[in-house]
């Protein structure tokens, strides 16, 4: 490809991406949020902020509970792995209620418990372990991401 070929290619891909960045920031104020600049990012660091909330409702699930990941897809924001959709595990800790990410990423602080759920590799990959290869994946999760199994949920 000749450089003058390249170079208009380079020009105009960095204009559609200023485009979708004034359109993103547009959006942004639309909703009263405004985009995180570079150079407020030391500060918010080190000023920090709680993710622990009140919660409503009681907790749904308990410590020991057989739960499966939920396998829905949606289109905006989720902190789900794909690799754990749909697999099945058991709730190590409760860590009480948190903000909810998903829905913080849509501006709505809200709050919903939050789980740590242990799955056995050969779950999550669906592949027969070798001799004492077999470990366990602790992946934490919030409630809204999670189905009882083999029953109706307690909430």
């Amino acid at each position: 490809m000749p450089a003058a070929v390249s170079e208009v290619m380079v020009d105009e891909g960095a204009e559609l991406l200023a485009a979708a960045a004034m359109v993103a920031a547009k959006e942004l104020r639309a909703r009263g949020l405004s985009a995180l600049q570079a150079e407020d990012i030391a500060e918010i660091l080190l000023k920090g902020s709680s993710v622990e909330m009140q919660a409503e409702k009681a907790p749904g699930f308990r410590v020991g509970d057989q739960v499966k990941v939920r396998q829905d897809i949606t289109t905006g924001h989720t902190r789900i792995p794909t690799y754990v959709r749909g697999r099945v595990g058991i709730i190590e800790r409760h860590h009480g209620a948190h903000v909810f990410a998903d829905r913080n990423a849509l501006g709505r602080r809200e709050a919903e418990h939050l789980y740590s759920i242990r799955f056995l590799s050969r779950e999550i990959w669906r592949e027969e372990p070798e001799e004492n290869a077999d470990f366990g994946v602790r992946v934490d999760l919030w409630e809204p991401h999670l189905e009882e199994v083999g029953g109706v949920a307690r909430k």
